[in-house]
């Protein structure tokens, strides 16, 4: 199955677990999705991130600034929730955010709109009072756009042609 070309036409994410397991078939090996050795070999692959992470320069001081006046929240599409908490934590952005929401827990990836309804519904404000800032045009910036969020696109990895796993 052609995980990434099935997530691009029905917007549902597939858990990493699951490419895992359907490249380990094509090579002949049959093993369970739910299987310990692939939630490890996941949590392995993640953990190499950490070393890779550097916020966007200024990223911290925009941020001390802005939540003076404004609530801030997280919402992202990382493959796997535990793995983007630990990069918040490492970088210690985290506190700086007063709500956080992925799709952990779920196979949807964005543009699906109940995630930002979800942020909408978690603020209590109309769509239209968030300003939502991602990287990506078409999940991030058109995928709030479409619920009535104020997107703003982040060009700052593209501009600078930072490899993409150094920049979060």
């Amino acid at each position: 199955m052609d995980h990434l070309a099935e997530c691009q036409k029905n917007g549902r994410e597939t858990h990493n677990r699951f490419w895992i397991s359907a490249a380990l078939a094509d090579q002949g090996c049959q093993v369970s999705p739910e299987d310990w050795r692939i939630a490890a070999a996941v949590e392995r692959y993640f953990s190499a991130f950490l070393d890779y992470c550097r916020l966007i320069p200024g990223t911290g001081s925009m941020l001390e600034t802005v939540k003076t006046k404004y609530r801030l929240g997280l919402l992202t599409n990382f493959t796997h929730g535990p793995a983007a908490r630990n990069i918040l934590d490492y970088l210690a952005s985290l506190p700086f955010s007063a709500s956080s929401s992925s799709r952990e827990n779920s196979d949807t990836a964005n543009p699906i709109h109940r995630y930002f309804l979800k942020l909408v519904e978690h603020f209590g404000v109309e769509p239209d009072q968030i300003l939502y800032v991602g990287d990506d045009p078409e999940p991030d910036i058109e995928g709030a756009r479409a619920v009535g969020l104020q997107p703003v696109w982040t060009t700052y990895v593209m501009d600078h042609q930072v490899p993409y796993a150094r920049a979060f």
